[in-house]
């Protein structure tokens, strides 16, 4: 039992208390009046002595084999408390063991992807040379030749934040020689409506 219930001797007032402050000298909340906390029952004070005596339990054999799985060295007269802390404080570290591979296999991952990407790219380049080096136009004449009408917009990678910047020389538009000025409009304006319709 934790608290203890006792009258005032000056109002009656039920009052309760902590074993600890028995003898003190209060104020009763309800009168005012200056009151000496009277010793708690006696029943009190020996269930108060037993769980001081006692203190937690033994840890479970449920416990101890969990925590043995887990690496857990302990003695063999642990309590539940003190087992607990010790199986939180290796599940925690188990934690930490699993981000820091995950941390390392994604890293491994990203750099082996970059290497494949450049081995990639060396092999285009080396079977295909004139395409990593071609300008717009070379590739629309490339494209004309296989009877392919296409139109191509460069520009600088990074400047372009609105439409208000197509303006002067951050954009060149090129095209197969089999379009006209009249057709590239009539493409581009078809390709806008398009893609109104799609956002729509």
């Amino acid at each position: 039992m934790t608290q203890y219930n006792f009258a005032c001797p000056c109002c009656k007032a039920s009052l309760r208390a902590k074993p600890k402050l028995a003898g003190r000298k209060l104020s009763c909340p309800k009168c005012k009046a200056d009151i000496v906390v009277p010793d708690p029952p006696v029943e009190a004070t020996s269930e108060t002595a037993a769980t001081t005596k006692t203190g937690p339990p033994p840890a479970t054999e449920k416990q101890k084999a969990y925590a043995t799985t887990l690496g857990v060295v302990f003695p063999d007269d642990i309590d539940i408390r003190a087992m607990s802390k010790l199986i939180d404080d290796a599940q925690l570290r188990q934690d930490d063991e699993r981000f820091e591979r995950l941390n390392q296999l994604q890293e491994a991952e990203s750099q082996v992807r970059e290497e494949l990407r450049a081995e990639v790219l060396a092999e285009c380049d080396e079977e295909d040379p004139r395409l990593s080096h071609a300008t717009p136009e070379q590739i629309m004449e490339a494209m004309g030749s296989r009877d392919i009408g296409a139109i191509m917009i460069t520009f600088e990678y990074g400047v372009l934040n609105g439409v208000d910047d197509l303006t002067g020389e951050k954009f060149a538009i090129c095209s197969t020689d089999d379009l006209e000025d009249e057709d590239l409009k009539t493409i581009l304006s078809w390709l806008g409506a398009a893609m109104m319709r799609r956002k729509a």
